[in-house]
């Protein structure tokens, strides 16, 4: 996966900048999985840098920041349903920061 890292440390699919909130959410998901499988096969400190960077894309509102010009906007999922995937992505990445108000506002559009 690391010919798809971009210099931010999110993963794009040519890698290069900028990077794709939700390839990086997909990459989390790989890693995680790979972990759970065969823990000695993946890197610590990728994951923490690739969970640190989708952190730092939240925007304070319970949502995302996705970036127009990554390259997936030619395909990409209604913002609803890719904060979702993204906040499954940390979850299942076992992340212990607060994402209270990302959980809250998904299950706002539950209702």
């Amino acid at each position: 996966m690391q010919q798809y890292k971009t210099e931010e440390d999110g993963y794009e699919w040519f890698g290069d900048s900028p990077a794709s909130e939700v390839l990086s959410a997909y990459g989390l998901m790989q890693f995680t999985d790979m972990e759970y499988a065969a823990p000695s096969s993946v890197d610590r400190s990728t994951m923490a840098r690739l969970t640190t960077w989708l952190m730092k894309r939240r925007d304070t509102k319970g949502a995302f920041i996705l970036n127009p010009e990554a390259l997936d906007n030619f395909g990409r999922a209604p913002e609803n349903v890719t904060n979702a995937y993204i906040l499954w992505a940390l979850t299942s990445a076992n992340v212990t920061e607060d994402l209270t108000l990302e959980i809250n506002a998904i299950k706002a559009l539950a209702d």
